[in-house]
């Protein structure tokens, strides 16, 4: 489960926090779940450059951070 806050949310023009779990990592996105409802997909041109996709000692999909390895984004 993540959490984001944002100040563009779709139902408030005030800052407001977004929910959402991730449901899927691929070599060029990030899918998640928000409000538990809604499927999206983060593509890599907008995932921080410092997150590099890679496979963890299991075989999964992981996104680590190049500035801090233990920054690791998996399912």
């Amino acid at each position: 489960m993540w959490t984001h806050e944002t100040k563009d949310c779709m139902l408030d023009p005030h800052a407001c926090i977004r929910d959402g779990m991730l449901n899927k990592l691929g070599n060029d996105y990030i899918g998640v779940i928000v409000l538990g409802i809604f499927n999206a997909a983060i593509a890599i041109t907008d995932i921080r450059e410092e997150f590099h996709y890679e496979r963890d000692e299991d075989g999964e999909p992981i996104w680590v951070s190049t500035d801090h390895r233990d920054h690791v984004i998996r399912t």
